[in-house]
């Protein structure tokens, strides 16, 4: 599954499952505890996180504790333990690390095999939604991107029917402003084109302005 851990340990691993199109592992580390894995994409939004940083933004039992890169190199893995002090050690499971009293695990909760998959489907849920949210930015964004080049037409197409305005002599004389003066206007409000859709609309707003400027 591309994590290098379980390469190593595949006799460690108590299952393995997905979750919201996640994978996601869970294994013992030999020392009475288990430890959950979850495989994140690297164009997900958690990619761009500083990986020192992701605990402050995954909610896990006990904060991320372990980061790891893909073997394909297209994704990365998070993990955490539950081997707090808060934690206790389950007697079912192989533990060949230090003495109990000295890891502290005489007293706290037993973290069960249901428990930590349970924390590895909330991760892969937590990580769908920070994608789905993702997504949601980049259709506003598009949107937002076609809504913009809409306008760009559109005042491109007023700016030209405008410049035909300024050399029709038959409009300047109908507006009784000079080709000269129509343009020092144009030149000091350029931006007033903006939404502007029809060449009529842009000589009434022309006018509309050059009154206000003269009142």
């Amino acid at each position: 599954m591309g994590l290098i851990l379980v390469d190593r340990r595949r006799g460690d691993i108590l299952a393995q499952g997905e979750t919201a199109g996640y994978q996601w592992i869970v294994m013992h580390n030999n020392m009475g505890y288990r430890c959950g894995y979850i495989r994140i994409p690297i164009d997900h939004p958690w990619a761009e996180i500083d990986r020192d940083n992701l605990d402050g933004v995954v909610k896990v039992h006990g904060g991320v504790t372990f980061t790891d890169d893909d073997t394909e190199e297209r994704a990365f893995w998070i993990g955490f333990d539950c081997g707090h002090s808060n934690d206790a050690i389950d007697p079912e499971l192989p533990s060949k690390g230090m003495p109990m009293m000295i890891l502290g695990a005489s007293s706290g909760t037993v973290r069960t095999q249901e428990y930590v998959e349970r924390e590895c489907a909330r991760v892969c849920l937590q990580a769908n939604e920070a994608e789905s949210e993702l997504d949601s930015i980049d259709a506003n964004e598009m949107v937002k991107d076609i809504a913009r080049r809409e306008r760009k037409t559109i005042r491109g197409q007023a700016l030209a029917e405008f410049r035909t305005i300024l050399q029709n002599k038959e409009r300047v004389t109908k507006t009784q402003m000079s080709s000269q003066k129509m343009r020092r206007y144009y030149d000091r409000r350029q931006d007033y084109l903006d939404g502007v859709t029809s060449c009529r609309e842009a000589l009434d707003m022309f006018i509309k302005g050059e009154k206000n400027a003269n009142a």
